[in-house]
C-alpha cells in the first residue's frame, strides 16, 4: 500500500497524468506502471479520477448508485435493485462521508472499501449540488463484462442464446 500511496503523492500536484500501455498477444491493453494504475488494487482505483469532469447527465447518479452496490458486493441483483441498495443506505452513505473513521464502519466491509468510500463522496456531492444532472463528476464507474471473448463471438454471430448467457440481451437480472 505504501508504494501506491508514494506514487500517488508524487503525482498529486499535476493537473493530469497519462499512462503508457502495452498490448499483449490477444490484443488486450494493460497500463505499464506497476504500482498505480486503473487496473491496480482497490486503493489505486480509488485514488484515480478523470482529469476532465463531465456532467453526470440524466442517468449518472443512477449509475453511481449501481457502482456503489457493486463495490459493496450487492452485484447479483437487477440494476434497479442495486440503485435501491444505495437509496436504502443513504444514511450510511452520508455517515461515511461525514466521518469515515467514526463509529459507522459500514463502508469498511465492502468488497472494495476505498472505491466505495470515493463513490460515497461522489454520490453525496452530486445530491448536495442540488442539480445532480449537471454535477461535474470525474469518478470512474467500472463496468465489467461477462466472458468478454464470448460476448464478442455472440455479437458477431448475432447469437441470441449466447448473447443472453453473457448478458448482452436485456434481462431483469444478470444471467
Amino acid at each position: 500500500a505504501m508504494l501506491k500511496l508514494n506514487q500517488a503523492n508524487k503525482f498529486q500536484d499535476f493537473e493530469e497524468i497519462f499512462f503508457p500501455y502495452n498490448v499483449d498477444f490477444r490484443g488486450r491493453a494493460y497500463p505499464v506502471p506497476p504500482h498505480l494504475s486503473i487496473v491496480g488494487s482497490d486503493l489505486c482505483r480509488a485514488l484515480l479520477v478523470f482529469a476532465d469532469p463531465k456532467p453526470l447527465g440524466k442517468n449518472g447518479l443512477y449509475w453511481l448508485k449501481v457502482h456503489l452496490a457493486n463495490l459493496a458486493g450487492a452485484d447479483k441483483m437487477p440494476f434497479d435493485g442495486r440503485a435501491q441498495f444505495a437509496d436504502d443506505n443513504m444514511d450510511n452513505i452520508r455517515d461515511t462521508v461525514k466521518d469515515p473513521f467514526g463509529e459507522n464502519d459500514w463502508w469498511k466491509k465492502f468488497d472494495d472499501p476505498f472505491q466505495g468510500l470515493a463513490t460515497c463522496h461522489e454520490i453525496v456531492n452530486a445530491i448536495d449540488s442540488g442539480d445532480p444532472e449537471n454535477y461535474m463528476g470525474n469518478l470512474p464507474v467500472h463496468m465489467d463484462g461477462s466472458c468478454n471473448g464470448l460476448q464478442h463471438y455472440a455479437a458477431l454471430g448475432r447469437d441470441k442464446g449466447g448473447g443472453k448467457a453473457v448478458n448482452l440481451c436485456i434481462a431483469d437480472k444478470p444471467q
